[in-house]
């Protein structure tokens, strides 16, 4: 290893400039920094001491030759791109102190093949292991009450997920590798009548059921009876997009015809331009006013 290979300042690893394969985190060292082994391309193993709690955004990026990483038990979270690009990478264990996942925390790692998400993880950003090819099963505890957009796109390998100690076999995961509005009927169908409607992050495909409720009775009772829940996600999440297709269902529009100044003002208090725009147009188009701002309360 070459000399003063490892930056440090105030127990922080500022960076590696070394070029062995095996790494060995200093004692002393209490956090790595952003992109600090960014790039090390010849790097295969690294050892990080439990003194490290804080591992920052990019701090393995691009180190395609990295195949083993033993991670502290200290750690609580995994930050933004933190072993994106880690090609190489075949296996990794998540400490069980881990509570989030940042977004684009492993895309595109295209060696690794599993994954346990550990019981105390309650978010994971968007598209944290998009692109992972290789991987071909996941676990997800009944912890997570939040999955981020495409977190599993391009997941071409997936042959097995289990959610909340359900299993859900090849044929029946495209729901959570593709964008919402490609879902076939069967993906959807299968999502809503098998999952725990409780569960937080499934509102985001739950939605999509608009689209094609009319074709199930046991779905469309199902998004009838919490239409209030999910008109509320929608407009909160500003994805006029998804309630455009909502709007295709002609049972909806006996709801927006009573509460369409409410959506209104709740997408307004939300600050959700686009739904407001769409609701507007929709309620001078679809609901007769000449006016869309008539009766309009704010």
């Amino acid at each position: 290893m070459k000399p003063n290979a490892f930056v440090i300042q105030n127990g922080i690893l500022v960076k590696y400039h070394g070029d062995a394969g095996a790494v060995t985190v200093p004692e002393g060292v209490t956090a790595i920094g952003d992109s600090a082994f960014a790039g090390c391309t010849g790097l295969t193993a690294v050892t990080i001491p439990d003194r490290v709690r804080t591992i920052r955004s990019r701090a393995f990026l691009g180190c395609t030759g990295l195949t083993s990483i033993l991670l502290p038990s200290t750690i609580t979270r995994i930050e933004g791109e933190v072993f994106s690009r880690c090609s190489g990478l075949t296996e990794i264990t998540i400490p069980d102190k881990v509570t989030f996942i940042g977004g684009q925390a492993f895309r595109s790692c295209t060696g690794l093949r599993s994954v346990r998400i550990p019981d105390r993880v309650t978010e994971i950003r968007g598209e944290a292991f998009s692109g992972c090819s290789g991987l071909t099963s996941v676990l997800l505890p009944h912890s997570v009450a939040k999955i981020g957009r495409w977190a599993f796109s391009g997941c071409n390998g997936l042959k097995q997920i289990t959610i909340r100690s359900i299993r859900f076999d090849e044929g029946k995961l495209s729901f959570l590798k593709r964008r919402w509005e490609h879902l076939t009927y069967d993906d959807i169908i299968y999502g809503l009548i098998t999952y725990d409607y409780n569960a937080p992050f499934l509102d985001y495909n739950v939605c999509t059921a608009f689209a094609i409720s009319q074709k199930d009775e046991k779905n469309t009772a199902y998004v009838r009876n919490n239409l209030d829940r999910l008109l509320f996600f929608m407009i909160a999440q500003n994805e006029a997009e998804m309630l455009f297709s909502a709007l295709k269902c002609d049972w909806v529009y006996d709801y927006f015809k009573e509460h369409i100044d409410e959506c209104i003002e709740n997408a307004i208090s939300n600050h959700a331009q686009d739904v407001q725009l769409l609701l507007t147009n929709y309620k001078a188009e679809k609901l007769g006013y000449a006016d869309p701002t008539d009766h309009l309360q704010l």
